[in-house]
C-alpha cells in the first residue's frame, strides 16, 4: 500500500509553493480546471505527474534542476492547487479520465512533444495510461516508486492487509482525492502488460524504506512488481534508490534529477 495523510496535511504549504512557482490554470472537457507551472527554453519537454493526495508542489525539490536542462511542466489534477473541484455525480476517477483531461490540457497549452512524462506512486500509473493511448506524444517515461499493476492481487494474494487505502481514507479525503482512492481498482484493470509499451524507453525507480504503516512484507512484494515490470519492458531500467521512502524525489532529489538528465541526454532512445 502507499498512501498516506502527510500530504493532505500539507496542503497550505504546497500551496504557498505552487504560488511561487507561478501557478496557471486551463479548462478542459467537462468543465474540470488543472492547475500548471512551466519552466525552461530548451530542451524536450518534461511533464511531472503527482500520486493521490499531491499536487504539483510535490516536484518543487526537483522543478527548478530539470528546468535547466528541459521545459519542466508540472500540473495537478482537478480539486488540487486551485483547479475546479472534481465534478460532481463522478463518484469515482481513474487513469482513463486523468490521461485523457492531462492529453487536453497539453494541447491547449501548447505543450512540445513527444514528452517525457515522470511519475510518482499512482501517477505512475496515470502516466502509463498516457503513454498506451497516445504513444507519440510519448519520447519516454520515468516512475518513481509507481505502483503498479500486480501488486493489490499479489499483496492479497499473501494474506497481507490493507494493500490498498482503506475505506476511512475515502471518507476523510477531499471529493477529489476519494474518487481517485475509489478509482484504483478500475485504474488498474486499465493498465497495459509492459510488453505492449513497445520502444518507448522507461526508467523504474524503486525506493527501498517502506512507508509508515505498511504490512510487513508488502515491500518485498512491492519493489518484486516493479523489478519485474522493468525487466519485462522492450527497452527498461531498473534503479534502486537506497535509503529513500516512497517520496524519492523529496528524499534523494539529485538521484532523481539525474535520472531525467539521462534520459535526456540519452536521446530518450532516439524519441527526443
Amino acid at each position: 500500500m502507499r498512501y498516506s495523510r502527510a500530504p493532505l496535511l500539507a496542503v497550505p504549504l504546497l500551496a504557498m509553493t505552487a504560488c511561487s512557482m507561478g501557478l496557471r490554470h486551463a479548462e478542459v472537457v467537462g468543465g474540470s480546471t488543472l492547475s500548471y507551472v512551466r519552466k525552461g527554453d530548451a530542451g524536450p519537454t518534461v511533464v511531472f505527474e503527482a500520486g493521490i493526495g499531491d499536487n504539483l508542489s510535490s516536484w518543487a525539490p526537483v522543478f527548478d534542476d530539470v528546468a535547466a536542462f528541459a521545459r519542466a511542466f508540472a500540473y495537478s489534477r482537478s480539486g488540487y492547487a486551485g483547479g475546479a473541484p472534481w465534478a460532481l455525480g463522478h463518484p469515482s476517477r481513474t487513469a482513463d479520465d486523468i490521461a485523457r483531461d492531462a492529453h487536453e490540457l497539453f494541447r491547449k497549452t501548447g505543450l512540445g512533444r513527444p514528452m517525457i512524462l515522470v511519475g510518482h506512486s499512482m501517477g505512475g500509473m496515470y502516466v502509463l495510461r498516457y503513454a498506451e493511448l497516445y504513444p507519440e506524444d510519448v519520447a519516454g517515461v520515468v516512475l518513481f516508486d509507481g505502483r503498479l499493476k500486480g501488486f493489490t492481487e499479489e499483496c492479497e494474494e499473501a494474506g497481507l492487509s490493507p494493500c490498498s487505502p482503506p475505506i476511512a481514507a475515502q471518507l476523510l479525503s477531499p471529493s477529489h482525492i476519494a474518487a481517485e482512492i475509489r478509482g484504483i481498482g478500475e485504474s488498474e484493470a486499465q493498465m497495459a502488460d509492459p510488453e505492449q509499451y513497445g520502444p518507448i524507453p522507461m526508467v523504474v525507480v524503486a525506493a527501498t524504506e517502506p512507508p509508515p504503516g505498511a504490512p510487513a512484507g508488502a515491500q518485498r512484494i512491492w519493489l518484486r512488481v516493479q523489478e519485474a515490470f522493468a525487466s519485462s519492458l522492450a527497452n527498461g531500467r531498473y534503479v534502486v534508490a537506497e535509503g529513500a521512502g516512497h517520496y524519492i524525489h523529496r528524499d534523494d532529489p539529485e538521484l532523481a534529477v539525474q535520472v531525467i538528465r539521462d534520459m535526456v541526454a540519452g536521446g530518450c532512445g532516439g524519441r527526443c
